[in-house]
């Protein structure tokens, strides 16, 4: 069974996240993460126990283009002190690209 199946299913018996990190061996943080996560999704307790592991696994689990936009967004913050929000806004601008440009930026070997 999955860390995220027991995470779930001990949180459908009513135990505390605290409760939860000491039974499983994990750390506070990384019980409340996958909790959070669980819970943003909307779905019950039983529901989400019914999914196989699989499925379960890409409700939860960012995609690769949800990790690319949180890089792009920390990348524009730091680079032009603001949102990417911005950018979108202002996107002919010299100092904002458009996202189109960026989104065919592939990581690997380099």
């Amino acid at each position: 069974m999955s860390v995220l199946r027991n995470i779930i299913s001990l949180k459908k018996k009513g135990l505390s996240n605290r409760s939860i990190s000491g039974q499983l061996g994990l750390s506070r943080k990384t019980t409340n993460k996958y909790i959070n996560t669980v819970e943003q999704t909307g779905f019950s307790y039983q529901h989400l126990l019914e999914l196989s592991d699989a499925e379960l696994a890409a409700l939860v689990e960012p995609s690769p283009q949800k990790l690319i936009e949180g890089y792009l967004e920390v990348l524009y913050s730091y680079r032009f002190g603001g949102p990417i929000s911005n950018c979108r806004e202002r996107a002919q601008t010299s100092r904002c690209y458009p996202l189109p440009a960026l989104a065919g930026i592939q990581a690997g070997p380099s």
